[in-house]
């Protein structure tokens, strides 16, 4: 079972306006022996370089673990955001993994749709369901950002994933975070919420907000993290994107995907995991 959740920001760390490459910071956990299923929650990155971000963690101890969002080569990262899961050895509810573009081609060969089934390393007692976060991007400077991450065909043993972008995006390398967990827990719900539940992709607007019912009535407030898993924004301004929460009740929450400055939102969308411990 998952015990815990964290969010880092490299604000946290330093100023927006003092952006670096590399940014990390040693984050508490529950205990030693976890993993820690992570997406991106926020990104504000120069539009004059490709847009390279990667979320990650490393150095467990019994303790803490570090946690990173970097970018490479010339890209401008002025800040960004992560949120993961606490997930013990051998949890009997959720089941994780990360899949890349890259597991399917290599990043100088780029294309517009890349999928792969995903085999459960134990099946489940009937279809569950899956979240999906961005984990990792490379996008070419030169035209919009657009990228999705979905999933279908999902059964007991497996479902299939997709990582795609349109248009004429060049998306040199796509991660994403899975989580499954089984449909039928009263204690833990999952979904995907879109600016396009509130308003076409034609009509962008930095301020998107919306109200999500988990579609159950839990005990007590459940933990509640949100990452995002589709984004479609302008290259004439910085890539700038959030995905933040607030109103949390037993049945729902209100949820915000926004961006800032000049930068022109066409559509975004996320994943949102809420999980009430026993």
């Amino acid at each position: 079972m998952t015990t815990d959740a964290n969010n880092f920001n490299t604000m946290a760390v330093r100023a927006w306006d003092h952006p670096q490459l590399l940014n990390s910071e040693d984050v508490p956990v529950e205990r030693h022996g976890q993993n820690f299923p992570m997406g991106i929650t926020w990104l504000d990155i120069d539009r004059n370089a490709n847009v390279r971000i990667k979320s990650y963690w490393d150095s467990p101890t019994n303790t803490s673990i570090k946690v990173h969002l970097d970018a490479w080569a010339d890209t401008i990262l002025y800040s960004a955001g992560s949120t993961w899961l606490e997930v013990a050895e051998n949890d009997r509810d959720f089941q994780h993994g990360v899949f890349s573009t890259n597991d399917d081609h290599p990043w100088n060969h780029p294309q517009m749709q890349t999928s792969r089934f995903i085999t459960f390393a134990k099946p489940f007692a009937e279809p569950p369901k899956i979240v999906l976060w961005l984990k990792e991007l490379d996008i070419d400077k030169t035209h919009n950002w657009r990228v999705k991450t979905y999933a279908d065909g999902i059964t007991r043993t497996g479902f299939m994933l997709h990582i795609d972008t349109w248009g004429d995006t060049i998306l040199y390398t796509g991660t994403a975070t899975w989580i499954a967990h089984p449909a039928n827990r009263t204690n833990i719900a999952s979904g995907t919420y879109n600016t396009m539940d509130v308003r076409p992709w034609d009509q962008p607007r930095v301020n998107n907000e919306g109200h999500m019912s988990y579609g159950r009535t839990f005990e007590k407030n459940p933990l509640l993290l949100t990452a995002l898993n589709w984004i479609d924004i302008g290259d004439d301004a910085n890539l700038r994107i959030r995905a933040l929460t607030s109103n949390p009740t037993r049945t729902g929450f209100t949820w915000n995907l926004d961006s800032w400055g000049d930068t022109t939102l066409f559509s975004a969308g996320a994943s949102y995991l809420a999980v009430q411990d026993f």
